[in-house]
């Protein structure tokens, strides 16, 4: 199993936990793009550690690891858009080490 925590909002603490079966070869992008929301835009960590973007397809997780994700909510020009995904890494990784015990 996979466990998948959802923070719909990286400025709200509200989550969702979901126990996912674990599909051999699915990338960690796989897992989470039902989740996306709507968004083109995710911060996604496996086991505490942000996956970079050019590793989201590639990216295998185990059985047992737990996946996080939170959308990046845009900003105004490209700044807006790194202090969003900045933002972003840091809710996921909080909720993830809190998930992960």
């Amino acid at each position: 199993m996979i466990t998948l925590v959802v923070l719909k909002n990286p400025f709200n603490t509200n989550r969702e936990i979901k126990q996912i079966k674990h599909i051999p070869g699915q990338s960690v992008f796989a897992y989470v793009q039902p989740e996306m929301m709507g968004h083109d835009e995710v911060a996604i960590s496996r086991n505490g550690q942000i996956v970079p973007d050019s590793e989201y397809q590639s990216l295998v997780p185990m059985p047992g690891d737990y996946l996080a994700v939170c959308p990046v909510i845009a900003g105004s020009g490209d700044t807006g858009k790194d202090i969003a995904r900045v933002i972003a890494s840091i809710a996921v990784l909080a909720i993830a080490g809190w998930a992960g015990g």
